[in-house]
């Protein structure tokens, strides 16, 4: 599976969560998946310092979104 791939399902689940709980919750959840895929997506490596200081679901979406330097598995 692609990085752009796995950011899309992370935004589907993203959006599930935000059904049913507060954002901060919503991002915590993003951050144990984000912390997860750092063994297999370098990008998820490269993201990880910015992304852990992030509390708020919509900068972390963008966080994700963004263009990673790094396209080769960890």
């Amino acid at each position: 599976m692609t990085w752009p791939e796995v950011v899309r399902l992370v935004e589907g689940y993203a959006v599930a969560l935000q059904e049913r709980l507060e954002d901060r919750f919503v991002t915590g959840r993003i951050k144990q998946w984000l912390n997860y895929l750092r063994g297999g997506y370098a990008e998820a490596q490269w993201l990880w310092p910015e992304a852990r200081k992030i509390r708020d679901v919509a900068p972390m979406l963008a966080c994700l979104r963004q263009p990673v330097p790094v396209t080769e598995a960890a």
